[in-house]
């Protein structure tokens, strides 16, 4: 009787085991669809609503240091819009086909306004070893159930998210505010 629980735990386990694999593959399974899109190209918009103690000239220095960083900024001639084109590169692996080598390319903005300020990433140019991927032909792809096409789209939506995340902290001087809610 022993045995026939032991192995009906053990059955159990492994069900519950397989389960949870199939949810994180999921993850990156669906994850285009949290992509956010506009006129079909992703674009990442995020508002973030300040304590009245951060003061608006203290979000322009803290974003104009942040943006020194970068080798290629504008500032725009209100001097409270910042865009700088920037860039990251990642690797993604399937067990069963080769490592793929990705650059993307994108532009980030900030507005900072009088109690808030917006972060903006847009125009994005995907890059797979020296051949430009067309965004929609990715999603089209991903839709289909392609393994290395839906791993890129998650990695792709969770590196821009980091990247967004970076500049917000970066802007309210790198320090976690609990008081930080975005709109």
């Amino acid at each position: 009787m022993k045995k026939l629980l032991f192995l009906v735990l053990l059955f159990c386990f492994s069900q519950a085991s397989a389960q949870n694999l199939g949810n994180g593959y999921d993850f990156i399974k669906f994850a285009y669809k949290s992509i956010p899109l506009h006129a079909n190209l992703p674009y990442y918009d995020t508002t973030v609503s300040l304590d009245k103690k951060i003061n608006k000239a203290k979000l322009t220095e803290n974003a104009t240091s942040y943006f020194d960083t970068f080798d290629t900024k504008e500032i725009k001639a209100n001097a409270h819009t910042y865009i700088v084109k920037s860039s990251y590169s990642y690797f993604t692996t399937k067990k069963e086909d080769s490592e793929h080598f990705y650059t993307v390319n994108y532009a980030l903005e900030v507005s900072i306004k009088k109690g808030y300020f917006t972060v903006v990433m847009y125009d994005f140019i995907l890059i797979n070893q020296d051949r430009r991927i067309d965004f929609s032909e990715s999603i089209k792809t991903a839709e289909k159930n392609n393994g290395i096409c839906n791993q890129f789209l998650a990695f792709f939506h969770k590196h821009n998210q980091k990247e967004i995340n970076k500049a917000c902290k970066a802007i309210i001087n790198g320090k976690y505010n609990n008081q930080l809610t975005t709109k």
